[in-house]
């Protein structure tokens, strides 16, 4: 949910500080929003999805280990 406040999806991102538009700049969710309103107003892709895809795919390949290593140690009680 923080994520999709700190997006750009809600106010420009013209109008922001350094380190705001820094922020928003790794934000995966800014990048999904501005390939698709892109795509949806011109046709065309563009960086922004590419973008969305690696930073979502980073995600997951940092998270799923992160998520089976805590679920084996609460179910199973392994350390």
């Amino acid at each position: 949910m923080p994520l999709g406040f700190a997006s750009s999806t809600y106010f420009p991102m013209e109008d922001h500080s350094l380190w705001t538009h820094l922020w928003l700049t790794v934000n995966p969710l800014h990048h999904l929003a501005e390939g698709i309103r892109r795509l949806l107003l011109s046709g065309e892709l563009n960086h922004h999805l590419l973008a969305a895809c690696v930073l979502f795919g980073l995600m997951i390949l940092i998270l799923i280990p992160v998520d089976y290593r805590l679920l084996r140690r609460r179910v199973l009680g392994e350390e």
